[in-house]
């Protein structure tokens, strides 16, 4: 969610995962229309195709559902499109700015709304998936509000090495019902994702995460999930959906200033240290 004011990814931002999703009316035959979606997405840069049974859907207060589903994947493994009969999925780990995210989901709404012909959506959702990790100097629980931060690790007794913690705080938005979660798990292998992003069986994450990811000490998620469903005849059209999507984002921004501190934003804002060359 770590952005400039400007809508610029910050330098070191925490961001690790962006989701938006546009529930519809189900379509009990949109089999029939995967073979035309699919040809439009693998031309707009979607090559990758995999249909499946059960998925986990990815937005809306932390529910998971079991559905039949259509895969479509970038060629770099960084962005993936779910459909189903009634939801379409954008999820990716190359975020740069949100209206370029926003022209990559119009890019997957338009085929959809011309060759199944769905008039209005139901309900939308917007995603933002940090991984706060220690950084410069400061600790990871230096990088949240205090009433964020819970117990320090071994603030219970020294001699226990595995702790889990978890804070979830929802709020009721102009726009909808913002979540925010925040888990953390010491010792017990790092928690990189949400619990219900996890795929079902246990399998990799369909998507690549950058390096550093991976090799992050204690790290703490920190999840931002903004749900509108009171939207009723609100058109499925790219330019429709998006001005929602910006009223969506609007708070989520305004919930990671309130969770975050200001010398964890500093961080995230300046530039990678350059490391030294050898001689």
């Amino acid at each position: 969610m770590a952005e400039m004011a400007a809508s610029k990814k910050l330098p070191r931002a925490p961001l690790i995962l962006v989701l938006a999703q546009t529930k519809f009316p189900s379509v009990l035959k949109m089999e029939k229309y995967v073979p035309d979606i699919q040809e439009s997405l693998r031309l707009g840069g979607f090559p990758d195709y995999r249909p499946g049974q059960a998925i986990n859907i990815i937005v809306g207060e932390g529910r998971s559902e079991r559905v039949n589903w259509w895969e479509f994947g970038c060629a770099d493994k960084r962005s993936q499109v779910v459909l189903s009969h009634d939801s379409a999925t954008l999820m990716t780990t190359d975020y740069s700015t949100f209206e370029d995210f926003l022209t990559r989901l119009s890019q997957i709404v338009r085929p959809i709304e011309g060759h199944v012909r769905i008039a209005s959506a139901r309900q939308l959702g917007l995603r933002y998936v940090d991984l706060l990790a220690e950084i410069d100097d400061l600790k990871t629980e230096g990088l949240l509000a205090p009433g964020f931060r819970g117990l320090p690790a071994g603030s219970i007794d020294p001699e226990i090495k595995e702790t889990a913690t978890s804070f979830v705080v929802q709020a009721r938005t102009p726009h909808g019902v913002l979540t925010v979660r925040s888990v953390q798990v010491i010792g017990a292998g790092n928690q990189v994702i949400p619990p219900d992003l996890t795929p079902v069986p246990p399998m990799p994450f369909p998507l690549k995460f950058p390096d550093w990811v991976h090799t992050a000490r204690n790290p703490r998620v920190l999840d931002f999930d903004h749900v509108a469903s009171d939207i009723e005849n609100l058109s499925f059209s790219p330019e429709t959906l998006a001005a929602k999507f910006r009223d969506l984002r609007h708070h989520t921004k305004l919930a990671f200033r309130a969770v975050s501190t200001d010398e964890a934003r500093a961080a995230w804002g300046r530039e990678e240290p350059q490391k030294e060359k050898k001689p």
